[in-house]
C-alpha cells in the first residue's frame, strides 16, 4: 500500500509547495497581534521587526480588503471604526504583516544567476484571524477546553471504562475493529456512521502523528491534522500543522469552492476543475491569473507582477507601477510572432539569424509603424503622430514615410540612390575657419601646381586609391576638406585681386607719365 501511493503522494506534497511556498519561512513570526473589542494591535517580537518597514493585510467578508504600510517603530493598530461609519461586517477575519524592508540585511544574486532567488533568510511577520459579532471584535482568549459531555449509552451497553486504579484500558496486541469506528467525547452508542469508517465526533478535532525515532538519523517530525482552529473567532478550515518546526505548511478554508485543488490520476494539478490537460490548470470566470509577489522581507526592494490572460489578451501586469501592461499578446497571434532565440529576436520567424530579423509573407512588403501618442510635431500637446517605416518587396526599397502625406519622405532605391523631400544635416563637424587666420600658411600656388604634377590629386585631399581602401567616401568629411579648399581658393583669388590692384595702379602710372610725356613734346 505505501508503495503504491508514493507517487501520488509526491504530486500531491509538490501541489501543496507550489501553492502555499513563502507563507511560513521561521518559527516564530515578528509579530503578535492582541484583540480588544474595538481594535487590534501588533505587538513586535524582536529588535528586527521595530526596525522595519511593514504592510498589514486583512481580508474578510463581502470582499473586504485592506492593506496599509506602517514605517519603522510605528505603532501598529487597526481599528474598524476608522474605516466605516457602521463598522465592518460580521464574521471572520485573516490578518498577515509582511515585511517590506529590513535594515541591515545586504541581500546579492550572483551575476551569473541574477533571475534565480537568492539565500537570504525569509522572516515571517505574522498572520492569524479575528472575529466581529454583533459590530465588535471578539478577542481569541482562550482554547475552547474539550467538552466531556454526559453518558450516551445505554443501560443495556457493555461499557470498559477506566479501572479503580485509575488507569486506562490497554490492548497489548493487534485490534480490529469491524464495522465503524467512532472516537470522541460526543460519540453516542446508537451512532449513524453512514459510509464513515470512522468519525472523529468532539468540540476539538486533531489527529497528531508523534514519531519517537531516536536511534541513527531516522526522519522523528512530528505532525498533526487539524480540523477547525480552538480559538475563540479562529478559522473554520482543514489544516497540516508540522507541529516540531512550529508551522502550518497546508490550510483549506471552509467554504473554499469544489475542486479549488484537484490532483488527476497522471499527476496533472487542477485549480478550478477536475479535469487539467497540462501540469497545471487554472480555470476561473474572469481573468484567471498567477501573482508573483517579492514582498521585501528578504531585503530585496518590493515588486509585484501578475501574470494573467483573459478574452482580450494574455499580459503582464506590474502591479507595484500603476498596474501597467508593458506586455500583451492578442488572441489569433500568428504562431513566431515574437520569437528569441540565444540573444536574437525574430518577428515572424522562428529562427532568427541577427538581433533583430523580421519577416513577412504580406506581398506589400513590411512596415513598422511609429506613433507619437497625444503630440503632433510642431504643435505641442494634440493629436497623435503616426510615421512609418517601409521595405517594399516590389523594388526592394526602403522608405520612411508620413503616411498621412503622399510619396516617401526619405525613399532609398536598390540601385542606391538617396531621394529626400527636406535637407539632409550631418552632425556637426569642424568648420575650417582656421583658413583665415594670419597664421595660418597658405601654400604658394607653384607647390601647389608641382604637388599636382607628382600625386595627381590636390594637397590635403585623399586620393582615389585611399578612398578605395577605404570602401567608400565619407560625405562629411569630404564636405570638410572641400570648404577648406574653398576658403584657400577664396585667399589665393583675394591675393590676386591685390596682384591686379598693384598692377593696374602701375598702368594707370605709366599712362599718365605717357600722356604729359606727349604734351610735353608738342
Amino acid at each position: 500500500m505505501q508503495n503504491r501511493n508514493t507517487g501520488q503522494i509526491i504530486v500531491l506534497a509538490a501541489a501543496i509547495a507550489a501553492l502555499v511556498s513563502g507563507l511560513n519561512a521561521q518559527e516564530k513570526p515578528l509579530f503578535t497581534g492582541h484583540v480588544a473589542n474595538d481594535s487590534i494591535m501588533f505587538e513586535p517580537a524582536t529588535s528586527a521587526a521595530i526596525e522595519s518597514e511593514v504592510d498589514l493585510i486583512i481580508v474578510g467578508p463581502e470582499n473586504f480588503h485592506f492593506r496599509k504600510r506602517f514605517a519603522p517603530g510605528q505603532l501598529q493598530e487597526f481599528r474598524p471604526a476608522s474605516l466605516a461609519a457602521d463598522g465592518l461586517p460580521d464574521g471572520v477575519f485573516k490578518y498577515e504583516i509582511q515585511i517590506m524592508s529590513r535594515p541591515g540585511v545586504q541581500p546579492s544574486r550572483n551575476a551569473a544567476t541574477a533571475g534565480l532567488e537568492s539565500n537570504t533568510p525569509k522572516p515571517e511577520g505574522g498572520f492569524g484571524t479575528f472575529m466581529i459579532l454583533d459590530g465588535s471584535m471578539v478577542e481569541p482568549t482562550a482554547l475552547e477546553a474539550p467538552d466531556a459531555g454526559g453518558s450516551k449509552f445505554d443501560s443495556g451497553d457493555t461499557v470498559l471504562t477506566d479501572d479503580d486504579a485509575g488507569t486506562r484500558q490497554v490492548i497489548s496486541g493487534d485490534l480490529t475493529v469491524y464495522n465503524s469506528l467512532c472516537v470522541g467525547f460526543d460519540c453516542a452508542t446508537s451512532e449513524s456512521f453512514g459510509a464513515d469508517t470512522i468519525r472523529l465526533k468532539e468540540n476539538n478535532l486533531r489527529i497528531h502523528f508523534e514519531d519517537t525515532s531516536t536511534a541513527g538519523s531516522f526522519p522523528s517530525n512530528d505532525w498533526r491534522i487539524v480540523a477547525n482552529s480552538n480559538l475563540n473567532g479562529g478559522l473554520n478550515k482543514f489544516s497540516i500543522d508540522d507541529v516540531s518546526g512550529g508551522r502550518t505548511p497546508f490550510t483549506v478554508e471552509a467554504g473554499a469552492p469544489s475542486n479549488s485543488l484537484y490532483v488527476e490520476n497522471s499527476g496533472e494539478l487542477g485549480i478550478g476543475t477536475t479535469s487539467p490537460v497540462l501540469e497545471v490548470h487554472a480555470v476561473s470566470g474572469d481573468t484567471p491569473g498567477l501573482r508573483l509577489e517579492q514582498n521585501g522581507s528578504s531585503g530585496f526592494a518590493p515588486q509585484v507582477w501578475d501574470v494573467a490572460g483573459n478574452e482580450t489578451s494574455f499580459f503582464v501586469r506590474d502591479a507595484t507601477n500603476g498596474s501597467t501592461l508593458p506586455f500583451r499578446i492578442r488572441p489569433g497571434s500568428a504562431s513566431n510572432s515574437l520569437v528569441v532565440d540565444d540573444g536574437n529576436v525574430g518577428v515572424g520567424v522562428l529562427s532568427p539569424t541577427s538581433k533583430l530579423h523580421v519577416s513577412t509573407t504580406q506581398a506589400s512588403g513590411m512596415t513598422l509603424t511609429m506613433t507619437e501618442t497625444g503630440n503632433s510635431a510642431g504643435t505641442g500637446p494634440g493629436s497623435d503622430q503616426n510615421w512609418e517605416l517601409t521595405i517594399r518587396d516590389f523594388d526592394g526599397g526602403l522608405g520612411f514615410n508620413d503616411p498621412e502625406t503622399t510619396g516617401a519622405e526619405m525613399y532609398l532605391s536598390t540601385d542606391g540612390n538617396l531621394t529626400l523631400k527636406g535637407t539632409l544635416t550631418t552632425a556637426t563637424q569642424t568648420i575650417p575657419d582656421y583658413v583665415f587666420d594670419d597664421n595660418y600658411v597658405l601654400r604658394p600656388l607653384d607647390e601647389v601646381a608641382s604637388f599636382i604634377d607628382a600625386f595627381g590629386h590636390l594637397p590635403g585631399i585623399p586620393s582615389a586609391e585611399e578612398y578605395a581602401e577605404r570602401g567608400g567616401v565619407n560625405l562629411s568629411e569630404l564636405q570638410v576638406l572641400l570648404l577648406e579648399k574653398v576658403e584657400e581658393l577664396t585667399l589665393y583669388t583675394l591675393q590676386q585681386q591685390d596682384t591686379m590692384l598693384q598692377q593696374q595702379h602701375t598702368i594707370n602710372q605709366l599712362q599718365r607719365e605717357i600722356e604729359a610725356l606727349k604734351t610735353a613734346r608738342k
